[in-house]
């Protein structure tokens, strides 16, 4: 649900802030820090083992170069689609929603979507 998403990102977020009391002030990690933390810590955010093993290997690709926004944005979306679909954890759908929405791709038709079927 949505109210669960947010109440684990607003404990992730929080783990890379641990001296700020005030949650508005709270600053998203670098990918190279979240890269770097291990799992039972990431776990604590109330993510799955799995979640944490995925979110860690998407920071990794961030961290080495392999990924970076910039190509996120700018990149043809054959190409964000082929990089993104090989980042374990990442599906076909999860590609595609991220493609509309976080990056306002208006080129993609997502046909796995159960809303579209």
């Amino acid at each position: 649900s949505g109210a669960a998403a947010k109440s684990i990102k607003a404990k992730f977020v929080a783990l890379f802030n641990p001296d700020v009391e005030d949650v508005s002030l709270h600053i998203f990690p670098h990918p190279s820090k979240v890269a770097s933390t291990d799992l039972v810590t990431l776990r604590t955010a109330g993510l799955s083992q799995r979640k944490a093993e995925y979110i860690q290997g998407l920071a990794e690709k961030f961290a080495n170069g392999e990924l970076s926004a910039e190509m996120l944005v700018k990149a043809a979306y054959e190409e964000v689609f082929e990089k993104l679909i090989a980042v374990r954890g990442l599906g076909k759908w999860s590609v595609e929603m991220f493609a509309c929405f976080g990056l306002k791709r208006m080129d993609v038709f997502s046909t796995g979507d159960l809303g579209v079927q």
